[in-house]
Order: C-alpha cells, then sequence, then structure tokens
C-alpha cells in the first residue's frame, strides 16, 4: 500500500454506510439500481465493495450527490481517502476550488446539463492524476 493514504479503508463500513443510506432512502434497492443512480459501473460498485480497488473522490462524489444523507467527508474517511477528524478544523483551499465546489453542489446555480458537462470536463482532467490503488 502507498503511503499517500490518508487512513485505514473500512471495505465492510464503506459496504453498509452506502448501500444502508441508498435502502433507507428507498433510492436504491441492490448494486445494479445504486449503479444506475450512480451512473458508476455496477461492476467498479463490485469492486469497491469487494475492496479490490478504492473509490476515487469522483465516485464518491457521485454516491454522496446521488444518495441522500451521505456525506461527503464520511465517504472519504470510509473509503481511507481521509482520517476521522480532519474535517474539524477548517480547510484552507484555493478560491477557485471553493468556487467550483459551490458551482457543483446542492444549491448550484448551474443549469443540471451545465454541472454535468463541468463534472466531466473535470474527470477527465483530473483522472490522470487520481490515484486509485489496488488491495493487495
Amino acid at each position: 500500500m502507498s503511503s499517500e493514504r490518508a487512513a485505514a479503508w473500512d471495505v465492510d463500513g464503506f459496504r453498509k454506510y452506502v448501500i444502508g443510506h441508498a435502502q433507507r432512502a428507498r433510492v436504491a434497492h441492490d448494486q445494479a439500481s445504486l449503479a444506475k443512480l450512480t451512473k458508476i459501473d455496477s461492476g467498479l460498485l463490485g469492486r469497491y465493495f469487494r475492496g479490490e480497488i478504492q473509490p476515487g473522490p469522483a465516485n464518491l462524489r457521485r454516491i454522496q450527490t446521488a444518495i441522500p444523507g451521505t456525506t461527503m467527508q464520511e465517504l472519504l474517511v470510509l473509503a481511507g481517502r481521509a482520517e476521522r477528524g480532519q474535517f474539524d478544523q477548517p480547510q484552507v483551499s484555493h478560491p477557485l476550488a471553493q468556487e467550483v465546489d459551490r458551482l457543483l453542489g446542492d444549491k448550484s446555480p448551474l443549469p443540471e446539463e451545465e454541472r454535468r458537462l463541468l463534472v466531466e470536463m473535470l474527470e477527465r482532467i483530473l483522472d490522470k492524476y487520481s490515484n486509485v490503488q489496488r488491495i493487495a
């Protein structure tokens, strides 16, 4: 495992958190419906849930956006991308990052199509920098 990982990945906790919230919110009842809802390939979701690979930030955001009651902070922690308590301190970030967060957030002023295009563009650019790691 890489030293870049922020925390231990809680595969079981991640799976239970995602599936549990989806079922409680009645937005998805199985992996196939969850895949359709989040627009993440069902096979890839299965690999996440089996602990074969870690979900990256873009797919964590898709999950968080699609499933009511989930938080990005909890998803990041369960996916081993952040330490619990890391978000207790205000995060200093680039003003552009704050603006992108605002534009993609729940109260975005952007029309849905423009939000989708912005997400696709950012994912394409950032994909080569994402650090999806295999679990041995």
